[in-house]
């Protein structure tokens, strides 16, 4: 990882994202019924049940994934990137690179949280999301960042 204090902060926060994960299905499996809702379709309904013990996944996605992008944001050779006219765009790129990476590792664990908060309210009858506005906020946090990246790549290729 770097050294850089945003990277850090990112860090920090994904590691409590997965304490806050596993915390809350040890305080919870034990009243969850046999079989717990494990997907929803668009509109936020329930279409996939399985056992409670699938909630463990996202504390281990969320671990793995988060250690994925680190180490992959971490690697400077990796965005040595030959296309820009210039030395300068060109590391201009990586760091806005390593910072989508650093950004994406914290939201996916964000939103393993907020699906770990989800099934386990959901399971117990308690409905704390209005259902039509979690996909849409999902992908606004995905694909507005992915999209301002591609648009500075593209200014920053001209330069």
């Amino acid at each position: 990882m770097s050294n850089n204090p945003y990277s850090q902060w990112i860090g920090f926060i994904g590691l409590g994202h997965i304490l806050f994960q596993v915390l809350f299905i040890l305080l919870n499996l034990s009243d969850l019924p046999e079989q717990i809702p494990t997907h929803f379709n668009a509109s936020g309904k329930a279409d996939g049940y399985g056992s409670p013990s699938t909630l463990w996944m996202f504390p281990m996605l969320t671990f793995f994934i988060s250690i994925l992008l680190g180490v992959i944001a971490s690697g400077s050779t990796f965005f040595t990137l030959k296309e820009p006219e210039t030395e300068a765009a060109a590391e201009k790129i990586g760091a806005l690179a390593r910072k989508l990476l650093l950004y994406l590792s914290f939201i996916v664990s964000g939103i393993f949280s907020f699906a770990t908060l989800h099934i386990i309210s959901t399971a117990k009858g308690i409905d704390l999301v209005p259902k039509p506005f979690i996909l849409p906020v999902l992908l606004v946090l995905i694909l507005v960042p992915v999209g301002w990246f591609v648009w500075k790549v593209n200014r920053l290729k001209k330069e």
